[in-house]
Parts: structure tokens; C-alpha cells; sequence
């Protein structure tokens, strides 16, 4: 009688000890049953693997088996070839307001934009000094012109571009405060 017991139940042997023949048989059923003839790997090298439950050393493959098809992308039909004259007038045609500076999103081309890349980099700033430097100082510009020398700590805590003016309203506070009150 086989009995088979549901998910979840205890089976009736759980904590009994097996008997010594229990032990051999159990044993004999996890060894090699041909201990002297060793098991070759299936793929034909001759190479013997180690682990019976394996066919294969890792790595190789049945080479009997067939190799999976290689199918190929099919090429278009037009692929490399040129565009007949009639297409190419109707597609300037259709596409005739949107060329270079008809178009909405037009910026001026490579030379107009590093031009600008180049003007902002430079920034062209004047240094006209309202106190003198000491050690530690940073020269801010409070505006285009005009330089406050602050701690360096006060200048490079408080983040500010002159392009933003809310940035360079809080830290121009700071520096006429330092220049008038000596704080």
C-alpha cells in the first residue's frame, strides 16, 4: 500500500531513526551504479564528466543534433538605390516652408551657435572695485561692472549666476551688507 500524504500533514515516519538496511539501500541509490566505467561526455570528445547526473561537459553540445537556422533580414527593395527625379520635386515641394530658416526650430546653424557658445563663455565683465581685496577674499560682481571683494566661504556658499536675477538679489543683500556694516 502506497500512502500518500496531503500538503501540509506530518508523515507517520518523521523523527524515527532508519534501520541500518534502510541506510545501505538509500546509499546505493546515490552512487554511480558502474563505479569502474567512467561516463564520457555525450558530445563525442571522449572527455570523461565528472558528475553522472550531467551528459555534457560545460561548454560543449550535442553535435548531432542540428544547429538552429539563420534566417536573414530582408533587404528593402529600394535599399541604396537613388530617388527618381519626380519624387525628389515632390518632396521639396511638400517640404518647400520648412528649409534652414522657414523652419520652426531653425537656431542659425554651427557657426551661429558656437558664436553664442563663445559670447557666454566670455561673458565680456568689467572690474570696477568698490572695496580693496584681503586674504580670503572673492571678487563677486554685483553686476556687469561693479566688484565686491566678500569671504570666499560667503561667495561660493551662496550659489548665483548673473543671468538669474533672484539668485543675485539674494547674494548682492549679502555682499552690500559685508561692504557697509563690516559684518
Amino acid at each position: 500500500m502506497i500512502l500518500v500524504w496531503k500538503k501540509g500533514c506530518i508523515s507517520p515516519n518523521k523523527g524515527k531513526k532508519a534501520s541500518e538496511i534502510t541506510k545501505q539501500k538509500l546509499s546505493a541509490s546515490h552512487k554511480n551504479p558502474y563505479p569502474k566505467i567512467p561516463i564520457l561526455c555525450a558530445c563525442g570528445c571522449g572527455m570523461i564528466v565528472w558528475k553522472s547526473v550531467n551528459k555534457f561537459i560545460k561548454g560543449h553540445f550535442n553535435k548531432t543534433a542540428k544547429e538552429p537556422k539563420i534566417y536573414k533580414v530582408r533587404v528593402p527593395w529600394n535599399k541604396g538605390k537613388p530617388w527618381p527625379e519626380y519624387m525628389k520635386k515632390k518632396l521639396s515641394q511638400n517640404h518647400a516652408d520648412y528649409t534652414k530658416e522657414k523652419h520652426p526650430r531653425w537656431s542659425g546653424g554651427a557657426k551661429v551657435a558656437k558664436r553664442r557658445y563663445d559670447l557666454k563663455r566670455q561673458r565680456r565683465l568689467g572690474y570696477i572695485p568698490l572695496n580693496s581685496p584681503f586674504d580670503g577674499a572673492a571678487g563677486h560682481h554685483v553686476d556687469r561692472e561693479l566688484v565686491i571683494y566678500i569671504p570666499r566661504c560667503i561667495h561660493t556658499k551662496t550659489w548665483h549666476s548673473l543671468d538669474k536675477s533672484d539668485t543675485m538679489e539674494r547674494i548682492n543683500k549679502i555682499a552690500f551688507a559685508f561692504l557697509f556694516q563690516g559684518i
